[in-house]
């Protein structure tokens, strides 16, 4: 019995961690899923910050008028439903305003939202934002 019950939460846990996510590049959208965006990074250093070249570019992302906070709708629910999504920028993990402050738009390599998170566990609850800059590492 206790072997059947863990095939079952295997089964449950990996179609739920297939998901997807969707990756933005210097090509366009790179569709692996139905909840991640890869955005399109083709003329990213005519923007002065990334929350200007994130605004409006990927369904579901709303960045504040002032550049600080970013929002996914369409990730996992909590109780209350507010929060941040994870920042990750080259592996490490960070507010959008510090991200927003530290990285340069023409030093951005990809931008990939993953609106749902499920592979972060409760830290993705509200999304996550993974951003790989020319220099840093994977």
């Amino acid at each position: 019995m206790k072997n059947i019950t863990l095939i079952i939460i295997v089964a449950v846990s990996l179609t739920f961690a297939g998901c997807g996510t969707v990756s933005m590049t210097s090509s366009g959208f790179d569709m692996a899923g139905d909840s991640a965006v890869v955005v399109n990074t083709t003329n990213i250093q005519n923007y002065e910050d990334l929350a200007s070249y994130m605004r409006g570019r990927v369904a579901g992302v709303q960045v504040s008028p002032d550049g600080r906070n970013v929002v996914i709708r369409g990730g996992l629910p909590t109780i209350n439903s507010v929060g941040s999504p994870l920042i990750i920028v080259d592996g490490a993990e960070m507010t959008f305003e510090q991200a927003n402050n530290m990285v340069l738009p023409s030093d951005v390599r990809s931008i990939t939202v993953d609106k749902e998170g499920t592979l972060y566990g409760f830290r993705g609850a509200h999304g996550v934002i993974i951003i790989r800059t020319i220099s840093g590492s994977d």
